[in-house]
């Protein structure tokens, strides 16, 4: 039974997610990338967890969408790559992930012992890394609309639109609703308390500026994605210390 849940939720992924290439809002190889993080999610994770992300997908695509020629980033023309998909959403599969093994006897058997502890933490911390990425999204793609100049949140100097580590008091407004907006239907679809992930959320998003200010693409490791993916990762960990 739980074998054909995993295949259903990689099949409606899979539509989602090529449908949103269709539409440009995705490569093909980020349409691939969706899948395999969206399929995690709903076969893992469950019916509400892969609710909450395609809502999340949903309004962020909208929001990548509108006025998307004023917006300088290649996204906007081509849609996000698979490195993009996966930087982002990385973090909240794994958690699926572990979340999922432990409702499958004997599949992870360090977690055997308190598998409703286990299934708490994971679903605190999916909230939270979810939290993270739509603030970075909403931050960057409503920010990217402002008439105000960007500044680099480490020295307050202006910047052009779009450099990493850059922002704007619209922009970061943005990314204060998107936190909010997922810490609310995570409350509603898994019950989660909606202070501890709006603030892991909007602290995620901080981080991820300082990050871009100070680390992104000084190493090829440290490019957009991989930071994308390490703030999603700290609002995760942030939702379950709070």
């Amino acid at each position: 039974m739980y074998l054909e849940i995993i295949i259903l939720g990689f099949v409606l992924s899979a539509a989602i997610s090529f449908l949103a290439a269709r539409l440009k809002m995705l490569t093909k190889d980020g349409a691939f990338a969706s899948t395999f993080v969206g399929g995690i999610v709903f076969g893992f994770g469950g019916v509400n967890w892969g609710i909450l992300l395609v809502i999340f997908f949903s309004a962020s695509s909208f929001l990548t969408l509108w006025k998307a020629k004023e917006k300088p980033q290649p996204e906007h023309k081509k849609g996000r790559s698979a490195g993009q998909v996966l930087g982002s959403g990385g973090a909240a599969a794994a958690l699926a992930l572990i979340h999922g093994s432990t409702l499958i006897h004997g599949f992870l058997p360090l977690f055997k012992g308190e598998p409703g502890k286990i299934n708490l933490l994971t679903t605190l911390g999916f909230a939270g890394a979810l939290a993270a990425i739509c603030a970075d999204t909403w931050a960057t793609e409503i920010g990217l609309l402002g008439s105000s100049i960007p500044r680099l949140i480490t020295t307050w100097k202006p910047v052009e639109p779009g450099t990493s580590g850059g922002i704007t008091w619209l922009g970061t407004s943005g990314g204060f609703l998107g936190a909010g907006f997922i810490a609310a239907f995570s409350s509603i679809l898994l019950k989660t308390p909606a202070a501890p992930i709006w603030i892991s959320g909007f602290a995620a998003m901080i981080l991820d500026s300082l990050m871009g200010a100070l680390i992104e693409g000084r190493h090829p490791l440290f490019n957009n994605s991989s930071v994308n993916f390490l703030a999603s990762l700290f609002g995760a960990g942030l939702a379950l210390l709070i």
